[in-house]
């Protein structure tokens, strides 16, 4: 007997979704409206009866998808200021 995985959408996928097809604001509400209603049970358990949050983490990633290139340019300098903040943060415990 074949076991059958269960896959879920999750606030990623359909952030890419709505970012590969180039969806505006309003298309995209619209869509993300319909989802929630009519193929909730499809959604990663965690957003199934959080709304807020859901779209929440969609526009995130949205926005992390828009601004990738700009964020992986500037991702080695924010982790390098946070590493300095880090150890400055030690020496005033010290």
């Amino acid at each position: 007997m074949i076991k059958l995985i269960e896959l879920y959408y999750d606030s990623f996928d359909l952030a890419c979704i709505i970012r590969s097809q180039d969806m505006g604001i309003k298309t995209a509400s619209i869509m993300l409206e319909k989802v929630w209603k009519q193929d909730n049970l499809y959604l990663t358990p965690y957003y199934r009866k959080n709304l807020r949050k859901w779209y929440q983490d969609i526009y995130y990633w949205i926005d992390y998808l828009c601004d990738k290139p700009v964020i992986d340019r500037e991702f080695p300098s924010i982790q390098k200021d946070f590493q300095s903040f880090g150890r400055e943060a030690e020496k005033k415990h010290l």
